[in-house]
């Protein structure tokens, strides 16, 4: 298992988050046209899931929110 790392996507998309480093083992990729969207559907280990839930957590916990930010 690889280490999975969270990123901040870019300057100018502070809701995006870039996901690095993670194992699917199974994944399927689809096109949803009603509402112009792409989805997947992940098959990933539990060891992987809490890799990937640790990396989020950590991620958000060290956001800082500017208090001039509108929410």
């Amino acid at each position: 298992m690889s280490e999975i790392v969270v990123h901040n996507k870019e300057p100018n998309h502070f809701d995006e988050l870039y996901i690095t480093n993670i194992s699917i083992p199974y994944l399927t990729i689809y096109n949803v046209e009603s509402s112009n969207e792409t989805r997947a559907d992940i098959h990933i280990t539990r060891n992987e899931a809490k890799a990937l839930y640790d990396a989020l957590k950590e991620k958000l916990e060290n956001q800082v929110v500017s208090p001039s930010v509108d929410r």
